[in-house]
């Protein structure tokens, strides 16, 4: 258990997003970037340090998030990956170096951080309570991290990484991040139940079935997930999730689990965002053919 005023956070945020068509956590969701949505969620929380790496859009995205707040970025400390195509492992590497060296400029501290939570840009539906539930969690001074397990979906992030695992950023190479070094040793990673998810931005098409559900922040309501739902007999089923997209048919692996609605009490996984959105505008249709 760590406080979250003694913590320090890490916000990714200099992919190309070239899936998305460039400009990606510049997107409105809300009314608001991407990335203002991430930044307000750490702020919420009460994290006392906060670095962002940005890429060669940089100006751009400051610009924009400045826009829609002016004090967005006070006391935040904004990195720049020159190299952001090498992949997520450079970003992490310059934004954890830049968090844990003692800097009176970006917050008055003059120690390390406890922790270090990794976020990603392009996840606007984080939430300040799992933040907050990720810090006060108990672990071992042997843990290494503590990571949610959402009722929602599979999303491992945001990941707090304790100083115990701090040796890991070093090795980070490629694209993956912090999972595969996590997945290693699972014994000494501390796992946090948090109901809803924490869907990320990859298309447009991710962006438009975000804007056209409920914020899981707000109250419950359709497609709120809670794990354990009972199941339909005969159906494939995890942690209360039907596991046969009742759109197109396809079985979807509980590794995959991504997309998810509830329906009548029943929660449902789809292949793909867009078999999610057929459903929520019509289940009555789908479910009467599964």
């Amino acid at each position: 258990m760590i406080s979250v005023r003694d913590a320090a956070a890490v916000i990714l945020a200099a992919g190309a997003g070239s899936r998305f068509g460039g400009g990606k956590v510049r997107a409105a969701l809300d009314g608001r970037p991407l990335l203002a949505h991430v930044l307000a969620a750490v702020r919420e929380a009460g994290i006392g340090r906060v670095v962002v790496v940005l890429g060669r859009d940089a100006g751009a995205v400051l610009d924009a998030v400045r826009d829609d707040d002016p004090a967005a970025l006070e006391q935040v400390l904004v990195a720049v990956n020159p190299t952001p195509e090498r992949g997520l492992a450079t970003s992490l590497r310059l934004g954890f170096g830049a968090v844990t060296a003692v800097a009176p400029a970006v917050a008055p501290a003059v120690t390390p951080p406890t922790g270090v939570l990794v976020l990603l840009g392009d996840q606007p539906r984080v939430r300040a309570d799992v933040l907050r539930d990720l810090c006060g969690a108990a672990a071992s001074a042997h843990a290494i991290a503590v990571v949610p397990r959402y009722a929602g979906d599979a999303t491992p992030n945001p990941v707090l990484l304790l100083p115990a695992g701090w040796p890991l950023v070093a090795g980070l190479t490629g694209d993956r991040g912090l999972g595969p070094l996590l997945a290693a040793d699972p014994a000494r990673v501390v796992r946090v139940a948090v109901p809803g998810a924490n869907p990320d931005v990859d298309t447009p098409a991710d962006l438009a079935v975000l804007a056209a559900v409920a914020n899981p922040a707000a109250p419950p309501g359709p497609g709120t997930v809670h794990s354990a739902n009972p199941t339909r007999v005969g159906q494939p089923a995890w942690e209360g999730i039907i596991l046969v997209d009742p759109v197109c048919g396809m079985s979807v692996e509980p590794a995959d689990v991504r997309h998810i609605a509830d329906h009548e009490g029943q929660t449902y996984a789809f292949c793909c965002a867009g078999c999610r959105t057929r459903f929520a505008n019509n289940p009555a249709r789908y479910l009467a053919l599964a």
